[in-house]
């Protein structure tokens, strides 16, 4: 599921038309952890998922329910019965 928002999250950052370093400059985050964000390494917190949409000019709502699946652990590999 974290793959699916962080594709999500890229459509968001690319209707922005902005630079990462833009985008750095209007959410205080840095660069970095926009680029983890983005590639799905790490999850962001909901108010920067928020201001993300906010400059893009789109409704955050349709995001939560995938950023609230993320933010689970993955569920266990099934046991093996050898």
């Amino acid at each position: 599921m974290a793959e699916d928002f962080a594709r999500q999250l890229r459509a968001v950052r690319d209707a922005t038309g902005r630079s990462l370093r833009e985008l750095e400059k209007l959410t205080h985050v840095s660069n970095s952890s926009l680029s983890r964000y983005f590639a799905g390494q790490s999850l962001p917190p909901w108010p920067v998922v928020v201001r993300l949409c906010q400059i893009a000019k789109r409704d955050p709502r349709p995001l939560r329910a995938a950023w609230e699946q993320s933010r689970q652990p993955p569920a266990p590999a099934p046991a093996r019965n050898d």
